[in-house]
């Protein structure tokens, strides 16, 4: 459907209606952003030996990346770094607890919703194998490189990766 639709003036179209909307009801001023960050977080995982999904050469349909740690500790301390660049609650340490409708602990990592957006800066994932968090990437390129800086600086304090970000053998 994608590629059907590409080039026949929709997206034009529909920025062009926003924006005749927008100043008909008075705004002066309409945001867009791309979800660019995800690139830069499937690099630098992969780069660490990661698995992430999807991987840099799949074509990309969402903004989620799944990122495999292989064991408790780096979900862990990946959503305590998902939660420091948080704007809204960047000083709670996120625990994995058991959440009703899971059939294992959920590590959950959120206070981004700063710009009404659901979608902002966010990670979580089940404690169990093969240990995957879930992470999405903020609304704007530099609230999401601060959160893959602080997902680093945890995975390095936790001695998951090392310092020179080269992968431990887990």
């Amino acid at each position: 459907i994608q590629g059907k639709c590409r080039g026949r003036g929709l997206g034009t179209a529909m920025i062009g209606r926003a924006i005749r909307q927008t100043r008909a009801n008075g705004f002066e001023q309409l945001e867009l952003g791309v979800f660019e960050d995800n690139q830069a977080a499937i690099h630098v995982y992969e780069k660490l030996g990661f698995p992430v999904i999807p991987t840099g050469a799949e074509p990309r349909h969402d903004i989620i990346q799944a990122v495999t740690f292989g064991k408790p500790e780096g979900v862990v301390a990946f959503c305590e770094g998902i939660q420091q660049a948080a704007p809204v609650d960047g000083y709670v340490t996120p625990e994995p607890w058991d959440m009703p409708g899971y059939d294992a602990p959920v590590i959950m990592a959120a206070g981004a919703f700063v710009s009404g957006s659901s979608i902002e800066l966010s990670a979580d994932g089940p404690i169990k194998p093969p240990y995957v968090v879930y992470f999405q990437g903020g609304l704007t390129w530099q609230h999401g490189k601060l959160g893959i800086m602080k997902t680093l600086q945890k995975l390095v304090e936790k001695e998951i990766i090392l310092k020179d970000f080269g992968r431990r053998n887990l």
